[in-house]
């Protein structure tokens, strides 16, 4: 009989995504407990019916997209600062505004 024992604790490489996600290891594995809106096994999909709990792979959920990782919900919310800044408008007007140039607002239309 041959035994071996996990001694590797798969929590050192923050697998959990979400800063406030707790990371519980396991044998081989590794579980992350999650704050309410967020979901998936490394807590990295926005989902704003999720109860929080324990990460897992989701489907939709009350027949919508399975909700956002964390860099497309930084995007967007990147994107609604662009509309609230009237970027749009100020495109392509041939002067630099410093607040719309960024990849989330096209880069003021290459005005800077």
């Amino acid at each position: 009989i041959n035994c071996e024992i996990d001694s590797m604790n798969e929590c050192l490489s923050n697998p959990c995504k979400h800063p406030e996600a707790r990371c519980i290891d396991k044998p081989g594995d590794y579980l992350c407990y999650c704050p309410r809106q967020w979901t998936g096994k490394s807590c990295d999909i926005h989902d704003p019916h999720s109860r929080g709990g324990y990460g897992s792979p989701i489907t939709g959920v009350y027949g919508q997209s399975p909700g956002m990782t964390l860099q497309e919900l930084n995007l967007a919310l990147q994107r609604e600062q662009c509309v609230k800044l009237g970027c749009k408008e100020k495109q392509g007007d041939h002067h630099c505004d410093e607040d719309c140039n960024t990849y989330a607002c096209k880069f003021d239309r290459n005005d800077c």
